[in-house]
């Protein structure tokens, strides 16, 4: 009866429609996405919120009342997401339900995913469903914030990026290639973390022989993103794409770093930082207070001198911390450590445990794409997943969640699909050997 079983659900998943598969993965998704949303909800969605979204709600009504960008939080934050806040009226609960619709997206891409690598119907509908459950990225769906829309436009990006290594006629390289660089650029502007992505990606395509999708990928990112440096440097002076990465690198890497060195209390290094940066700035040091840091993060060309020395300065006094803060900001980003996370007690645990198994499988399913010399897929998941989290490691190694992570759910749970399946087909040959091996000696017998 149980192998009659298997056989016909074996038959319904090959043989049901891409786009039934699709909408099933996209309403599990949303399905979860909703029950947090009900269990957490509260009027004022508190819950929903990490304290960055009143940036993004003070950048839509500027957008509204004065109809530009020339607020110096756009110097921090690019436009895209606060206009899309903008867009919705400035409404919390219609831009959250937004942002859950949208996050729910990334199941169904992830099967499209997994299919462009040549994984399986069944592996590409196990990655389906370890995207739509996985902790970290309900909890950055459910969430007031540009993660649902950004992660959902680079998977598009990775969706296009493998086609472009699939095609071999110039003319829809040229094409294909102006709709990734265009989707990169977007997704950049929503949320900055991929505005340097196409350099890796035009590697892998010119590796791949794909030499004009490589250029015009990486030239129509470039120009999207030039276009927001060129804004900034006209209405602010700094023709940069965004401040956050000093600032961020000096509060949130080169602080913890000094006070792993010193075994200083975290309030005391941060108004020492403080006084560092007003002396460099040239003014007073001990006017410094501890909410001075606010003021360095719509930065200056000046400001931003002065944090990336501060940091460096505290890198080299301290290489040994420096290194020993790595596995640490590590273990961070990818929710390994139990407690750090959105949850606490058991069920900061269970969270734990989660991202423990997801980021291991991942890992052991790029290692089987390594053995099997499956180059192309194995160097396009190795070069992302890189590109991510070294950048993030640079510049962060406290205040992190999964949310730095989400980026890569798709990759992430092709990756734990196949090292799943790989694990049980190999545990099925073992089992048949094992067995032809008992049979024959028993016949022997």
């Amino acid at each position: 009866m149980q192998r009659e079983l298997q056989d016909a659900f074996q038959m319904l998943r090959t043989h049901l429609p891409r786009r039934f598969h699709l909408a099933l993965l996209f309403a599990l998704a949303l399905a979860v996405r909703f029950v947090i949303f009900a269990l957490s909800y509260s009027p004022e969605l508190s819950a929903f919120e990490s304290g960055d979204y009143a940036l993004y709600r003070i950048g839509a009504d500027h957008i509204s009342t004065v109809g530009d960008f020339s607020n110096s939080l756009f110097l921090v934050r690019p436009f895209l997401y606060p206009l899309i806040v903008w867009l919705l009226g400035n409404q919390s609960l219609l831009v959250l339900l937004v942002d859950i619709v949208v996050g729910s997206l990334l199941a169904p891409l992830t099967f499209l995913l997994a299919a462009r690598l040549s994984m399986s119907v069944r592996v590409s509908l196990l990655a389906g469903v370890i995207a739509a459950l996985d902790l970290g990225s309900i909890l950055t769906s459910a969430f007031l914030g540009p993660e649902p829309f950004a992660n959902m436009l680079l998977a598009l990006v990775f969706l296009g990026a493998l086609a472009l290594a699939n095609e071999s006629t110039t003319p829809r390289q040229i094409l294909v290639g102006i709709a990734v660089g265009a989707l990169l650029a977007l997704s950049s502007l929503v949320r900055p973390a991929a505005y340097l992505l196409w350099v890796p990606l035009g590697f892998w395509l010119v590796f791949g022989r794909r030499y004009a999708a490589a250029l015009v990928l990486s030239a129509a990112c470039v120009i999207g993103i030039g276009g927001w440096i060129f804004h900034n440097g006209v209405v602010f002076g700094y023709p940069t794409f965004s401040t956050v990465s000093a600032y961020t690198m000096v509060y949130y890497r080169a602080v913890a770093v000094e006070r792993l060195a010193i075994n200083s209390d975290p309030d005391d290094v941060i108004l020492s930082v403080n006084r560092r940066m007003e002396a460099l700035l040239g003014r007073d040091p001990d006017a410094a207070t501890m909410a001075s840091m606010h003021g360095y993060l719509a930065a200056t060309p000046a400001v931003t001198d002065a944090l990336q020395q501060v940091a460096f300065d505290i890198f080299r006094a301290y290489p040994l911390e420096y290194l020993l803060t790595l596995p640490v900001g590590f273990a961070r980003m990818y929710g390994l450590v139990p407690n750090q996370g959105s949850f606490s007690g058991t069920l900061g645990w269970v969270e734990a445990g989660w991202n423990v198994f997801f980021t291991a499988s991942a890992a052991l399913g790029l290692f089987f794409l390594l053995s099997e010399r499956r180059w192309r897929a194995f160097w396009f998941v190795l070069l992302v997943a890189a590109y991510f989290t070294v950048g993030t490691l640079a510049v962060k190694s406290a205040g992190m969640t999964t949310r730095e992570r989400t980026m890569l759910t798709p990759l992430m749970a092709t990756m734990s699909a196949y090292a799943v399946n790989g694990v049980v087909e190999r545990r099925r040959r073992a089992v048949g050997r094992d067995g032809v091996l008992s049979g024959a000696t028993m016949d022997t017998g």
